[in-house]
């Protein structure tokens, strides 16, 4: 580019070079730009991370970026889970496998441990307090009816913190998409892009598994949609599966049409993912493959 242009915007991965002239204005509204040049720019504005600015300028603006890039570097300080403390109400023990085989420890009475997964049954998965996990016997325990008081529906991160969670942690996937069910802001992020370079594409709010049964932290890829499940008093529709049995769905309907549960914001679910009809089918259209993480 030669002269004196005027404003000139850069999208992702985009080449500007500016040569005998002086540009008003660059903004940067993607990542992986370089803007090189003989010339100069009056002022560039960074809106996106990983940038490579050589050419000469009067002032840079990365008010912007310097916020993303603290929220991003910090998101797993500022990340959370869902968490359901149950309290051992008769002395009882821990074990290796569901059924009361591989004996590891004593419980005794009034030990808080940690729900991670019941299943359909009379034992259940847990962590105790300084991490170890097993399986308890159901009714040894109390578990809390109420959703924990954090997780209501209303809170929600930033796209930098979203973005930095799943880049951190270097979550991959098959397609160009990933998902991150977040069980403590109760909501499903879409994001779009490739390892270590996610972007926010989608947020929508959902109901995880209640503190009985609630969704098991996992890393795992949906490997069916398209389906509906039928029960004796409701169905839910727009079922996409990613771990076992375990999936995305609308919320419950009566089988005249009308809302049978619209629950949404907090956990109150048997372990699945709960959305909108609309915000189910979406998740319908990703492909097989996508990774899914629920933490």
């Amino acid at each position: 580019m030669t002269g004196n242009p005027g404003k000139v915007v850069c999208s992702a991965k985009s080449h500007l070079t500016v040569n005998d002239g002086k540009a008003e204005s660059i903004d940067i509204n993607g990542r992986y730009v370089t803007v090189d040049g003989t010339g100069s720019a009056a002022l560039i504005t960074i809106n996106a991370g990983s940038f490579d600015v050589t050419l000469p300028y009067d002032t840079l603006d990365d008010s912007w970026y310097q916020s993303y890039v603290k929220e991003h570097d910090s998101a797993l300080q500022t990340v959370k889970t869902q968490v359901v403390p149950c309290t051992v109400e008769k002395d009882t023990a821990l074990y290796s496998y569901e059924g009361g085989g591989g004996y590891i420890r004593d419980l005794p009475k009034g030990t808080t441990v940690y729900n991670l997964f019941h299943p359909a049954g009379y034992w259940f998965y847990v962590e105790c307090t300084d991490g170890q996990r097993g399986w308890v016997p159901r009714w040894d325990c109390y578990i809390p009816d109420d959703p924990p008081g954090a997780t209501d529906g209303n809170l929600d991160y930033s796209d930098a913190t979203k973005e930095g969670f799943v880049d951190l942690k270097g979550y991959s996937s098959k397609t160009n998409y990933l998902v991150w069910v977040s069980r403590y802001t109760q909501k499903v992020i879409v994001f779009t892009g490739e390892k270590e370079n996610w972007k926010v594409y989608k947020t929508f709010p959902c109901s995880s598994g209640a503190n009985n049964c609630p969704t098991p932290v996992s890393i795992t890829e949906i490997y069916l949609s398209g389906d509906s499940w039928y029960f004796d008093s409701y169905y839910v529709t727009n079922v996409t599966l990613f771990n076992s049995d375990i999936g995305f769905h609308s919320i419950l309907f009566n089988y005249d049409g009308s809302v049978f549960d619209g629950t949404l914001g907090y956990p109150a679910s048997h372990g699945c993912i709960r959305m909108t009809l609309e915000d189910s089918a979406l998740m319908e259209t990703l492909p097989l493959g996508t990774t899914v993480v629920v933490y």
